[in-house]
Order: structure tokens, then C-alpha cells, then sequence
């Protein structure tokens, strides 16, 4: 395993793997920082896996593509197991992609998790591609108003139902007008409409409408270019019973010391 640490001089580095900051991107992905990215705008709260390299610190969006061509790590695979996706005409043609870069070619080419056990996996390239995107896209903050303790410990009393986003895939809750109302999670679990079954440093779980889901925070940054500070999280949603689920990232903030930890549109695709 390596780690990207700092030296002296800021600059990141991979221990015991390949320097990352200032290598030739020899077929990167436009992931260049813009004048106004400082060069690590985004810190991660938690270790990045990939294959043969496991990156923890700050992240430019520079190091950010290098990461684009390594296998995504799967449990204790070291080489990069890889995703099975599917034709999106012809169910009988598959496809093998391992890295983010193929990720993102396949994606755009419509081709799609066609299992419960393919979607399983794409969630965890889910998580480090789009992690990785949105480090490409990250500005410098200069405001901060999120908790110095991780977001999912946030108190519940403090969390606006927007997060609940995922957990309603056919709108029908009216979650963005009870957020405009300024509801909490603790609003809703006072009238037995949601519970929370498990809170940590780690992960949030909820259980609301059928669904049940779980919010790890990924990184932190400017992600909506608005100059205040972001978390990143995964939200990983799936029926109690039945075998629909969904995975993807979310950005969340406060815009203020005493607002709600909130979600918010980031602009990405």
C-alpha cells in the first residue's frame, strides 16, 4: 500500500509508489485545476483505495486524474477486480472496465450495471469516480461553517430532510418543500416517520419510507463554487424488501454557523 503524504514544500507524494504531483498525464482526462483551484482543494476524511495505492491528505485536481488510470480496489483485490457492464442494446455483449477513466468512456457510452451484484460493484466505482470528478472541480473556500466532527455525528436536530433525497426516487414526499419549511430529521422521527438506526463518526443509517439507507462522509471542499466549505458523502439507499437500490454522492453544507447541515445542488453532471 502507499499513502500521499506531504513534504516539506506542500507537495504531495505516494509513499513506496510513483510521484503523482507534477507527473506527465499522458492521456489524462481535462481534469486540470483552473486558475481560481487552489492546488489542494479538497481534503479527504477518509482513505481512498485503488489498486496498489491507498491515498489519504489533500488531493489537486493534478493528483486527481493521475488516480483516474488505476485499478478501483474491490476489497482485498490488489489488481483491480473490475465491473461487468452490459450493452445498452444487446444484453449478450459485456464489458470489463477497472479503471475510473474506463468507467466514465463506458457510462457515456450508456452501457449499465445490469445485476443486483454488478450494481453492488458499481457503487464502489461510483464512489471513488465520483469522488475524483469532484475533486477536478473543487475551489479553494475561504468560508467554513461545517461541525469539526464528522457529518453523520451531527445532531439530527440540525440535519434538513433534503438529505432524504435518494431515499424517494419517485418524489412523491414533497422532500424539497418540507426543506423549504426548514424540517430536520429529528422532526421527522418525532412523528414516527423516519428512525435512525445507527450514528457514528463513521456513517449515518436511516430507515424512512420503505427504504433504508446509510451516509458516509467522503471529503471536504468547495464543490459548489460558492466559496464555503463542503462535505462530500456517499448515500447508499435500498428497499427493505425487494432488491431495488441506488448509490451516489451528495454534496452537503451549512451556510451558515447556525444553519442546518443541508444538501445542495453541485452542478456536475
Amino acid at each position: 500500500m502507499s499513502v500521499v503524504a506531504k513534504n516539506a514544500k506542500g507537495t504531495a507524494m505516494i509513499k513506496h509508489g510513483v510521484t503523482i504531483a507534477g507527473a506527465a498525464l499522458a492521456g489524462a482526462v481535462v481534469w486540470g485545476a483552473s486558475a481560481a483551484q487552489a492546488k489542494d482543494a479538497v481534503c479527504l476524511t477518509q482513505p481512498l483505495k485503488f489498486a496498489g495505492e491507498e491515498v489519504s491528505g489533500c488531493l489537486s485536481a493534478r493528483e486527481a486524474a493521475e488516480l483516474a488510470d488505476l485499478p478501483v480496489m474491490l476489497g482485498g483485490d490488489e489488481n483491480g477486480k473490475g465491473l461487468e457492464l452490459t450493452h445498452p442494446t444487446d444484453i449478450r455483449e459485456k464489458r470489463e472496465v477497472k479503471t475510473c477513466r474506463e468507467y466514465r468512456t463506458a457510462s457515456g457510452e450508456d452501457w449499465f450495471a445490469m445485476t443486483t451484484y454488478d450494481m453492488t460493484i458499481e457503487g464502489h466505482f461510483q464512489k471513488r469516480c465520483g469522488l475524483l470528478d469532484h475533486v477536478a472541480r473543487a475551489q479553494a473556500a475561504d468560508r467554513d461553517y461545517l461541525p469539526k466532527k464528522s457529518v453523520t455525528e451531527v445532531d439530527i436536530d440540525g440535519i434538513s430532510v433534503s438529505v432524504l433525497l435518494l431515499f424517494d426516487p419517485e418524489g412523491t414526499a414533497g422532500l424539497d418543500r418540507e426543506a423549504e419549511q426548514g424540517r430536520t430529521l429529528k422532526d421527522f422521527a418525532d412523528q414516527g416517520a423516519l428512525e435512525v438506526t445507527g450514528q457514528n463518526a463513521q456513517s449515518l443509517t436511516i430507515d424512512y419510507r420503505s427504504m433504508s439507507g446509510t451516509l458516509q462522509e467522503l471529503a471536504r471542499g468547495d464543490f459548489t463554487g460558492d466559496g464555503i466549505k463542503d462535505a462530500l458523502v456517499t448515500c447508499g439507499v435500498r428497499a427493505q424488501e425487494g432488491s431495488y437500490r441506488v448509490s451516489d454522492l451528495m454534496v452537503l453544507t451549512k451556510l451558515s454557523a447556525d444553519g442546518p447541515l443541508q444538501a445542495v445542488a453541485d452542478g456536475g453532471s
